[in-house]
């Protein structure tokens, strides 16, 4: 009863600051939203640990991520051929975008909803050299066998194509959970920026685009305090010190 309490508490806290900020009230910093185009406040995420401020935009959700992720995105729209063939795995806020980047689009999931098809990243039944763009963000820290998947993502890929495979960035260097041992999250590890190293066993060029790199206005950074951890919830994920934590989009090519 206490955690259901606490969600609850946590879900009307958010919709408060998403309805100031709507109505232009909430005190605070102003953003720009690259995916909806929403200019003022975001409002804090509560969440299960530590609350992120200026987290999500209030009109369309996208959050941090997200907005990273969409100016990546239009780094990568003339590098695509004409035609271009997609596939994205988790639909997310950034599927429309994807869907308007290439001609023929599909969105896949281990557990789809409607729409998409039912696909295991790490067993893929698909041809090779089939697609020009493969988009997966927050999937690879899911799954134990991360290895077998990117080498099922470079399979699949055409020459030159290109993928998107982001993963969250929170620990000083890459740790892996015991095994059965995941976070509040389903992760099955801690990725930190070396994990990229990963995709370059794999790939001819990976290029990071980071927080650092983009439009600030944006708001692209991780707001939130990482000194709780280990906890609870979460007995294996390190500490990290500060309140403002990088983001990186890793952009590999075949």
């Amino acid at each position: 009863m206490q955690a259901l309490a606490a969600r609850v508490r946590r879900k009307a806290m958010h919709g408060a600051g998403r309805a100031m900020a709507l109505a232009g009230i909430l005190p605070g910093p102003r953003f720009r939203c690259p995916v909806c185009g929403f200019i003022g406040s975001f409002p804090t995420t509560y969440g299960a640990n530590a609350p992120r401020r200026y987290c999500r935009c209030p009109k369309c959700g996208a959050a941090e991520r997200h907005r990273l992720q969409r100016l990546v995105i239009e780094r990568i729209r003339d590098r695509l051929p004409a035609g271009a063939r997609g596939l994205q795995f988790a639909p997310d806020p950034m599927t429309p975008v994807l869907c308007g980047l290439c001609a023929d689009f599909i969105t896949a999931d281990i557990m789809p909803r409607q729409g998409s098809i039912v696909l295991d990243m790490t067993r893929m039944e698909l041809p090779d050299d089939a697609f020009d763009l493969v988009y997966a963000s927050h999937v690879l820290e899911h799954i134990p066998a991360d290895r077998a998947a990117i080498a099922q993502v470079h399979r699949i890929l055409k020459p030159g194509g290109i993928a998107i495979l982001p993963v969250p960035i929170v620990a000083p260097k890459t740790v892996e959970y015991p095994p059965g041992v995941t976070d509040g999250d389903g992760h099955v590890r801690a990725p930190g920026l070396d994990y990229y190293d990963r995709y370059r066993e794999r790939f001819a060029e990976v290029e990071l685009v980071t927080s650092a790199e983009v439009d600030q206005a944006t708001q692209p950074w991780i707001y939130e305090d990482r000194t709780i951890f280990p906890n609870a919830t979460a007995t294996c994920r390190p500490a990290m010190p500060g309140e403002r934590h990088l983001d990186a989009v890793p952009i590999c090519r075949k």
